[in-house]
């Protein structure tokens, strides 16, 4: 329609900063119908627009606005093919657990209890992206944190009698030191993996050449595109607000 025309070009005169602004502004607000809407209007912006648009703030509103239209097999792939920064790990978690449990509400046609979102958070833990691998050592007193840590860099690859020393040392159970070693070696064989492959297959999303393929209008399908690069990895000039436990 002329109206739809119209908002997309007043929408694409916007700079890089205001538009990092307006979806900072709509994430904070959890305003998803709205984010939605705005990477609507942005499509054809976004896919030839460079790393000065895709902030911190920007994927993580895409990735809200991707929960909001129920895409929930891009949501998951987007964050466990993605490089994010460690600050970003809890918010990104919420998504996660938040995609899986509209998408089983949806399956099944009723709310979920908290039991049944136990089970699921249990049966779909977050993926390494997005998780430090550390899950089984938050009540490990620091010390014990930094020796593992200190330890792991001589030697990713413990045998039993060494598992056995750092158990003497650190005080933990013998399953936690090999549950840390082995999540730590399979943080650090995903965040490699994740760099090289993510940008790569945002560019050639097959979901964005199927909308093209069904008439041709970027504007035509109810599908979100996906970003050419989410990147957290650098970060962006205005910081997200932190949320505490």
């Amino acid at each position: 329609s002329h109206h739809t025309s119209h908002q997309s070009i007043r929408y694409a005169h916007f700079s890089p900063a205001q538009f990092i602004c307006i979806c900072q502004s709509l994430y904070q607000a959890r305003e998803g119908g709205q984010l939605v809407k705005l990477f609507h209007q942005h499509e054809e912006v976004l896919r030839s627009a460079g790393q000065e648009y895709w902030t911190d703030h920007v994927v993580l509103g895409y990735l809200l606005a991707q929960l909001h239209a129920h895409e929930f097999e891009r949501l998951f792939e987007t964050i466990s093919r993605g490089t994010f920064d460690p600050k970003h790990y809890k918010e990104l978690q919420e998504l996660w657990y938040a995609g899986k449990y509209k998408e089983n509400e949806i399956k099944r046609g009723k709310l979920l209890g908290a039991v049944e979102k136990y089970r699921i958070r249990r049966k779909f833990p977050p993926p390494l992206t997005i998780w430090d691998g550390q899950e089984t050592v938050y009540s490990f007193k620091e010390n014990s944190r930094k020796y593992l840590k200190n330890f792991y860099k001589a030697n990713a690859y413990p045998n039993l009698d060494q598992k056995k020393e750092i158990c003497r040392v650190t005080e933990l159970e013998m399953v936690q030191v090999s549950n840390w070693f082995k999540n730590r070696r399979q943080r650090s064989k995903g965040a490699n993996e994740s760099k090289r492959t993510l940008k790569q297959s945002l560019l050639t999303s097959t979901m964005w050449h199927q909308s093209q393929q069904e008439d041709g209008s970027p504007y035509s399908s109810d599908r979100l595109s996906a970003p050419p690069c989410a990147d957290l990895q650098h970060g962006s000039q205005i910081e997200v607000t932190e949320r505490r436990q």
